[in-house]
């Protein structure tokens, strides 16, 4: 991987973050007081659109996409993820491809996105964590930032996406928010790991400490949702 021009990245930060705020209503808190240096961005996936905000309003940051191996299948897509430097998320054996990509990112300086849900979930519901999150934070050894998100529903919009891959066809469906829709975003505070940096972790402190991670995203999805409809005892 070669990393592109840093104006690159400033242009298509300016036009996501005008794009986003076209298309939903986004709420947005914690960004303005993100800490510096290169680190994790976790977030729950209720919807396609859940890791570009993240690009969009993290301004301390060059903020790079974990993106499943068949969007890549889109040759438009395909162009635009490689000319941004954002890294293709292959599972099984060829992790360890993403993993290399994302290390580089990080060592690099830049930060990475991804949702340690390992897919698509409905905006109020908790699954278990993937363990890859743990190993790419023990493997580059930078703080994890959890971000929260959490739109209605109902403003959910399923279409049907035909694509290729691996010389396949196949059929899926894709949730997008609703035009206009309202959209709570919330960054909280860095999860720091170090003191698992260098030990042997057995496979349950793997999914335990991955678990704790996507716990901590789910309990800021809680507070997205009051920024979209807060109650009247709110005070977030």
């Amino acid at each position: 991987m070669i990393l592109k021009a840093r104006r690159i990245y400033r242009s298509l930060r300016v036009v996501l973050r005008i794009l986003l705020r076209i298309y939903v209503r986004i709420r947005c808190a914690g960004a303005d007081i993100l800490p510096r240096g290169p680190k994790i961005y976790v977030v729950n996936h209720p919807t396609v659109y859940d890791l570009f905000p993240i690009m969009a309003f993290a301004r301390t940051d060059f903020v790079h996409v974990l993106i499943e191996e068949q969007i890549w299948s889109f040759p438009l897509v395909r162009f635009l993820m490689h000319i941004t430097n954002q890294v293709c998320l292959k599972t099984g054996d060829r992790f360890n491809k993403t993993l290399e990509d994302s290390l580089f990112l990080l060592r690099s300086g830049h930060s990475i996105v991804m949702s340690p849900e390992g897919g698509r979930t409905h905006p109020e519901e908790n699954v278990r964590a993937r363990k890859s999150i743990v190993r790419m934070v023990m493997e580059s050894q930078v703080p994890v930032l959890p971000v929260g998100v959490w739109l209605p529903k109902r403003n959910i919009v399923i279409k049907e996406v035909h694509y290729d891959f691996q010389n396949r066809h196949y059929v899926d469906q894709a949730h997008f928010p609703k035009f206009r829709s309202a959209y709570g975003i919330v960054f909280g505070e860095p999860i720091d790991l170090s003191e698992y940096h260098g030990r042997e972790l057995d496979p349950q402190t793997y999914q335990n400490l991955a678990d704790n991670i996507l716990s901590t995203v789910y309990t800021l999805s809680e507070k997205a949702k009051e920024l979209v409809n807060p109650s009247p005892r709110s005070s977030f």
